[in-house]
């Protein structure tokens, strides 16, 4: 697990991804932190599951 990433100092906050900018903060030397919370891995993990497990359901495209 991570529990945190430290880009370098050229790196523009992300302006593209709106839920990353929500946990990310400019530290004492200008570099943008991004601290994600501990539910984070776990939602990304069942979201993923829940995907897999959708598709592998879904009927066959009859031709």
């Amino acid at each position: 697990m991570v529990d945190r990433v430290v880009f370098n100092e050229g790196y523009d906050q992300p302006a593209q991804v709106p839920v990353l900018s929500e946990f990310m903060t400019a530290n004492a030397n200008q570099q943008y932190e991004l601290a994600p919370p501990e539910w984070m891995p776990f939602s990304l993990l069942a979201l993923g599951s829940v995907t897999m497990l959708y598709s592998i359901a879904l009927p066959r495209k009859q031709v």
